[in-house]
């Protein structure tokens, strides 16, 4: 296991030796610790309580009206993105029809999906059943 410690302009680095079982743990949480923080880069994280500048606006509070909840709807919006990535590592249709189901064509898209892929009515029923099953297990969870 190697660890890194900056010392001034120099970085130190120690290799330990562990089993493989306590590295493959340690390398686990590194890498979910590196992922995190590079993708906590993206984003700057702002307090509602802080003033805008160059604005009549005290605090942020006073932006968001106050019958929406803003955590709601983003919790709404990553948990809509979370079940596209499962849908699409689960079937290659099923992400379409995700959105199709999420425009109001459920029942209306059957012909649509036969005409497409060439497929029978029975089959395309069959594939909407288990889109059904499968987002309500992921819904579950």
């Amino acid at each position: 296991m190697k660890d890194c410690i900056e010392d001034g302009d120099e970085v130190d680095c120690m290799y330990i030796e562990v089993p493989a079982s306590e590295h493959r743990e340690w390398n686990s949480k590194n890498t979910i610790r590196q992922k995190n923080r590079k993708l906590g880069m993206r984003y700057t994280h702002q307090s509602l309580d802080a003033g805008v500048p160059d604005t009549d606006v005290e605090t942020l509070h006073e932006c968001v009206p106050s019958g929406f909840n803003l955590e709601g709807a983003v919790a709404d919006q990553v948990l809509i993105e979370e079940l596209k990535c499962a849908l699409r590592a689960w079937q290659p249709w099923a992400e379409e029809l995700m959105d199709l189901y999420m425009a109001g064509a459920k029942r209306s898209c059957t012909n649509d999906l036969c005409k497409k892929y060439r497929l029978s009515d029975r089959t395309v029923q069959r594939r909407k059943e288990a889109f059904e099953k499968f987002v309500l297990e992921f819904l579950k969870k």
